[in-house]
């Protein structure tokens, strides 16, 4: 039988660079969130080209090679699912992977969906790069992209599992303590959880800078 390989976070390393990890973070970063998750609240996504103007660009969405039809059919899952507790990232993905990005190709659009669902819902994580590199994960590259995906949303429930147990446990309050006296406006206005996206996000950045600077 094939052996699954478990993905863990760093602890040790996260909180003994918790002052580096933390100075990587920007004050405008953290208050363009709090915008998109306060503003989005309030009126028609579909409809309201600044709440997209700033999403997009907040995320790079523009950055990424995605066709205005793509672009356009994302904030429609977005509206939709407003009222969704935990949006449903694996059809959402599968939907649109049937949409051609700029060079006519099908892609899967798995961190800008769990974007999406941390809009909706803050207490969700956000997957992407930097925060896959803090876990030691790679999607397997020699699978359709039903199963790609299927890999994806498995991975990103055991990032959701372990936020919550990170913060029950108090594993990462060292870092978390230094995200406060750094930020104290964001003190009680960002989750928590949305703490800990940016603190490993952060730390995956800093983990990218060093490797190339070593090459």
């Amino acid at each position: 039988m094939k052996k699954i390989k478990k993905y863990s976070l760093d602890i040790k390393y996260i909180n003994s660079s918790a002052k580096q990890i933390i100075e990587n973070l920007k004050d405008e970063s953290l208050g363009v969130y709090l915008f998109l998750q306060n503003h989005w609240r309030e009126v028609v996504v579909t409809e309201d080209v600044l709440f997209q103007f700033v999403f997009r660009s907040f995320y790079r969405m523009d950055n990424a090679g995605l066709s205005e039809d793509l672009k356009k059919q994302f904030f429609i899952f977005m509206e939709n699912n407003r009222m969704i507790e935990h949006p449903d990232i694996y059809t959402i993905c599968l939907e649109l992977y049937e949409i051609k990005n700029l060079k006519g190709q099908n892609s899967i659009q798995f961190s800008f969906v769990t974007k999406l669902a941390n809009t909706i819902n803050p207490l969700l994580p956000i997957y992407d790069s930097n925060i896959a590199l803090m876990y030691g994960y790679n999607n397997i590259t020699n699978k359709c992209y039903k199963e790609k995906i299927k890999n994806l949303t498995d991975f990103y429930q055991k990032m959701s599992c372990d936020y919550d147990f990170f913060i029950k446990n108090g594993d990462l309050e060292t870092t978390l303590t230094v995200f406060d006296k750094k930020f104290p406006a964001f003190k009680d206005s960002i989750s928590v959880n949305k703490k800990l996206d940016f603190i490993i996000w952060s730390a995956g950045k800093l983990h990218k800078l060093k490797r190339k600077s070593i090459q």
